[in-house]
C-alpha cells in the first residue's frame, strides 16, 4: 500500500497533468513587513499568514520568531522539499518519507561591512529520502530539484533587488 506521501505525490502529478504544464497564478509574489515598537519584532504578512520574525538576545532580540537569515535558510529547505514532491510527480518516482535539512555558517564580519563580495555561508543541504527508488533515479532527481527549484535558484544564481524609500506618517 502506498504511503501518504505517494498519494499526495499522485495527487501532485494528476494536478499537473489536467494542467498540462500552464502555471497557475500571475507570479506575483509579495510580503508586507511591519516592525512593532517595544520588541522591534517584525510581523511578516504574506497572503492570509503571518509569521513573526525576532532575533536572540544576543543581537538584541527577545527571541520571539526565527531572525531572517533563519528564514531564508528555512525558505531553502521548504522549497527544495517542496522541490523534490514535484520533480518526484513528474519523474514517476515513489517516495515513502522525505525531510530536507539546510545548513549555513554565517562567519563575524562577513556581513554588513560594505563589501560587494558574494557571501560565502558555506550553504548545504541534505534530502533523507526513504523510496525504492534506486540509486540513479534518486540522482536523477536531485538534479531535476536543483534545476527547477525557484529559491534554490535565486540563492544559487543570485537575483537583482531594486529598492526605494518612501515617506510615510506614523
Amino acid at each position: 500500500m502506498p504511503s501518504g506521501l505517494t498519494k499526495y505525490i499522485r495527487h501532485k502529478r494528476k494536478l499537473h497533468d489536467e494542467r498540462q504544464g500552464k502555471p497557475f497564478g500571475d507570479g506575483r509574489l509579495s510580503a508586507r513587513v511591519v516592525a512593532e515598537g517595544r520588541s522591534g519584532i517584525r510581523r511578516i504578512f504574506i497572503r492570509d499568514f503571518q509569521v513573526i520574525s525576532d532575533g536572540s538576545p544576543a543581537g538584541g532580540g527577545f527571541d520571539l520568531g526565527p531572525a531572517p537569515g533563519e528564514l531564508l535558510i528555512g525558505a531553502v529547505a521548504a522549497c527544495l522539499n517542496h522541490g523534490y514532491l514535484i520533480q518526484a510527480a513528474l519523474l514517476d518516482i515513489e517516495l515513502d518519507a522525505l525531510e530536507v535539512t539546510a545548513e549555513a555558517v554565517s562567519r563575524p564580519g562577513q556581513i554588513g561591512t560594505g563589501s560587494k563580495e558574494p557571501v560565502d555561508l558555506g550553504l548545504r543541504y541534505t534530502a533523507k529520502i526513504a523510496s525504492r527508488a534506486s540509486d540513479e533515479e534518486l540522482e536523477n532527481l536531485r538534479r531535476q530539484v536543483e534545476l527547477n527549484s525557484f529559491v534554490y535558484n535565486v540563492v544559487t544564481r543570485g537575483a537583482p533587488i531594486a529598492g526605494q524609500v518612501e515617506r510615510i506618517e506614523a
